[in-house]
């Protein structure tokens, strides 16, 4: 479970960006998608991405329920992930059109800059939150 500790920590960095220094980080994203054009990528070897989700997904239900006795806020996070990741590789191997119109429609309505600055302490907490989170679940 040593992913858990990472993803924190990168979440809390980024959070530490969106209330500090937000128009760094969209720079950041502004340059790493030029560089490396994720969307295409994807979806240019969507099957192998959708494979590695639907592995990532059994993964992710396989520490649900090995948690349940343990610690069961965290089987549950790790359960509703899994059914979102399974959901969201279902969709990139059978319906990718699909998956390019929720992409299109989440950029223009979620991840918009003018959005991200407008919430930026609101979402920079939530990621700091979201990693202290994890980085504590790991701990105990």
């Amino acid at each position: 479970m040593i992913a858990f500790p990472i993803l924190g920590g990168i979440l809390i960095v980024f959070g530490f960006m969106f209330i500090v220094l937000p128009r760094q980080l969209l720079k950041l994203t502004s340059v790493a998608n030029t560089i490396i054009p994720v969307d295409q990528k994807i979806f240019k070897h969507r099957y192998l991405v959708g494979i590695l989700m639907l592995i990532a997904s059994v993964l992710m239900y396989y520490i649900s329920r090995t948690l349940i006795q343990t610690n069961s806020v965290l089987a549950i996070t790790s359960l509703v992930l899994s059914v979102f990741v399974l959901l969201i590789s279902a969709i990139l191997i059978f319906n990718p059109r699909l998956m390019e119109k929720l992409n299109e429609a989440g950029g223009k309505i979620i991840a918009t800059d003018e959005i991200t600055l407008v919430y930026r302490k609101t979402s920079g907490l939530f990621f700091i939150l979201a990693g202290s989170y994890m980085i504590y679940s790991w701990m105990y």
